[in-house]
């Protein structure tokens, strides 16, 4: 099984709880064999991803988990994301996954 940091036991303790998606898939990382670590909500410059895999043979892989229903949000042409309101049209979030992963890319470190 992977290492988690901090492990499945103590993720009731983070300071920002994992929703049930990010927790899921949390769960599922586990159960990948020995040679990955997986960090839940580490800091990477001045982003919190969700989650970030580490091999030494296959590299990182930084993990943005959206809790959402399919029929009830949908991406706009520039990237933001809408949700369905009570049935009273849609809204738009502050979350904006295209430009968490622009971010992200950018944060890691070039040689």
């Amino acid at each position: 099984m992977a290492v988690l940091i901090p492990s499945l036991d103590d993720l009731s303790q983070l300071v920002t709880p994992l929703n049930p998606g990010e927790l899921c898939v949390a769960r599922a990382l586990s159960m990948l064999d020995d040679d990955w670590t997986v960090y839940v909500q580490p800091r990477l410059g001045q982003d919190i991803p969700d989650l970030v895999a580490v091999h030494d043979r296959y590299g990182v892989c930084a993990i943005e988990v959206k809790n959402w229903a399919r029929s009830g949000y949908r991406p706009t042409v520039s990237g933001a994301i809408e949700y369905q309101c009570g049935g009273t049209g849609w809204s738009q979030s502050k979350e904006m996954p295209r430009y968490q992963a622009y971010r992200l890319r950018r944060t890691a470190p070039t040689t």
